[in-house]
């Protein structure tokens, strides 16, 4: 190995060879996963949960996979020939290789009983590609002169999560859900009756079983009818069982709704709490009923 080879240069701390990486891919299970749609066009129900046309690494099969994409849209026949028609509708037959290269896709599998498995491992391709230049930017971003830490933490926040999003799958074995719908069964003839997280409510319990996952309760009513009061017992009441619990609260700041919790406890007035207004027996009081609070895991944004 000559000595330019061997050489290395430190870019912000980080030893990388000048002879570089390339980014994480798999072209295989791509053209595994096209390949499998054209022979069975069913296979493309799980495909789609789970990749993009951005979401392949190679741009040749991208956009046979947007043909593909086109044709099911307008619920047309999907297969060497009708893809082909439509790469060359789009402009893109020569760009992807020609009739040759859509044909030879097929000659990459047998069959499409694993494309689950392999459009998940093209999709895991895609987001560490995705972290990598994520992180890039970031790095960039923050050696900047006049960057705002803050906004950077923003922007990281958002991204992360758009990523989080791309990555969930509905995607689940039947005989899973089965099995989990048999085990919940059997518990409530067992006598455990409720299954899911517990309100501290009885009532509500037994209506909605506890907090099932997947749920979503909505609490509604006129001003000044409690909903508050109720939600943060509810809130509260799950977190003191042990289940992290966390607020979103677009009208009370923080400090306002920790004084709620503090005068439900208490029974001291939540406005004397918020105007600090509280004399000294009264703030025992609260430090003595709340001090379960302190440690429990409730958390407000």
């Amino acid at each position: 190995m000559n000595e330019k080879r061997k050489r290395v240069v430190t870019t912000i701390g980080t030893p990388i060879t000048e002879i570089g990486k390339l980014p994480p891919q798999s072209i295989e299970m791509e053209e595994a996963v096209l390949g499998a749609i054209l022979l069975e066009k069913e296979a493309l129900k799980e495909v789609t949960l789970i990749l993009k046309p951005e979401s392949f690494y190679k741009e040749q099969n991208s956009w046979v996979y947007r043909a593909i994409l086109e044709l099911y849209k307008r619920n047309e026949p999907v297969d060497l020939l009708t893809v082909t028609q439509e790469l060359k509708k789009m402009d893109k037959l020569e760009f992807v290789g020609g009739s040759y290269y859509v044909s030879q896709l097929t000659n990459r599998i047998a069959s499409s009983a694993n494309i689950a498995y392999h459009a998940v491992v093209v999709e895991q391709k895609f987001l560490s590609r995705e972290l990598i230049r994520l992180g890039t930017e970031m790095i960039k971003d923050s050696y900047e002169e006049n960057s705002d830490a803050f906004e950077i933490i923003n922007t990281l926040q958002l991204r992360i999560r758009e990523l989080t999003n791309y990555a969930r799958t509905s995607i689940r074995n039947v005989g899973d859900v089965f099995s989990e719908m048999v085990k919940d069964i059997m518990a409530v003839q067992d006598g455990k009756l409720i299954t899911g997280v517990l309100s501290g409510f009885e009532n509500i319990d037994k209506v909605t079983g506890g907090w099932q996952k997947g749920d979503l309760h909505i609490l509604a009513a006129r001003p000044g009818m409690g909903k508050t009061a109720l939600a943060l017992a509810l809130a509260k009441n799950t977190a003191l069982a042990g289940t992290p619990v966390a607020i979103f609260s677009l009208e009370m700041t923080a400090n306002r709704l920790v004084a709620r919790l503090a005068s439900s406890e208490s029974m001291v007035s939540s406005t004397r709490i918020s105007q600090s207004r509280v004399n000294h027996a009264e703030l025992m009081a609260i430090g003595g009923r709340c001090h379960q609070l302190i440690g429990s895991p409730l958390y407000i944004d």
